[in-house]
This record gives structure tokens, C-alpha cells and sequence, in this order.
């Protein structure tokens, strides 16, 4: 399914991540398995996952929409609802977003791995 989702806190419901991708089954594993590996880009919510656990959070499909309308659509949520856990506040960028050095690291170590990922 290609669409908006948000993750949000069962414990904080007012701390959520709200994201898009063109399948969200997937992006959701992939969340959980950065999260379960303490490598999340979202420092945020590794921190709140590392300390509530990975059954305190909940995946919402917020907006079932086409590829082409997804970040347009994206930024729209980000901006209303000023979601906690984003640090980018931009849909499609990462631009400014301050990486640890841990994280860095560990994105060297997966990018080895992978010669596609270059």
C-alpha cells in the first residue's frame, strides 16, 4: 500500500513519526528492525523505543495516496501535526539533521556490506 503512516506512542500519544512510503508493510519492518538493532535514524525514537518498548508504539495508515502525491501530501501532515519523533521537518530531505557518530559508523559498516547501497 503506497501512503502516509504514522508511528505513534501508546504511553505518549502525542509523540508520534508520521512518514510515506510506496509500501508500508515494508517500511514498518524495516522501522522496527533499525529500532530492534538500536540504529534508528530517528534518534527520538530510539530513545523512546529503547525505554518504552516495541510494544508501546502502534503503526497508523494515516492516507492511502498515488507515488507522485506522496511527499506533497507528507509535508502537509508534518506541518499540521508537528510530529516529536521527526527531526527532519522537511518530506523527502535529511538535509540538517545531526547523525551521532555511533550512527555514522554503523551506516559506513551496512553500506560495506552492500556495494549496491554506494
Amino acid at each position: 500500500m503506497t501512503g502516509i503512516y504514522k508511528i505513534q506512542s501508546s504511553v505518549k500519544p502525542i509523540r508520534c513519526y508520521i512518514g510515506s512510503t510506496t509500501d508500508i508493510s515494508i517500511r514498518w519492518k524495516r522501522h522496527l528492525s533499525y529500532l530492534r538493532a538500536n540504529s534508528h535514524h530517528s534518534s527520538k525514537l530510539q530513545r523512546h523505543f529503547n525505554k518504552y518498548g516495541e510494544s508501546d508504539l502502534t503503526l497508523l495508515i494515516v492516507k492511502e495516496c498515488p507515488v507522485e502525491e506522496l511527499i506533497n501530501i507528507e509535508q502537509s501532515f508534518l506541518d499540521s501535526e508537528k510530529p516529536f519523533f521527526n527531526e527532519c521537518k522537511t518530506a523527502g530531505s535529511v538535509l540538517g539533521i545531526k547523525r551521532s557518530k555511533e550512527f555514522c559508523e554503523a551506516l559506513r559498516l551496512r553500506k560495506m556490506g552492500n556495494k549496491n547501497m554506494l
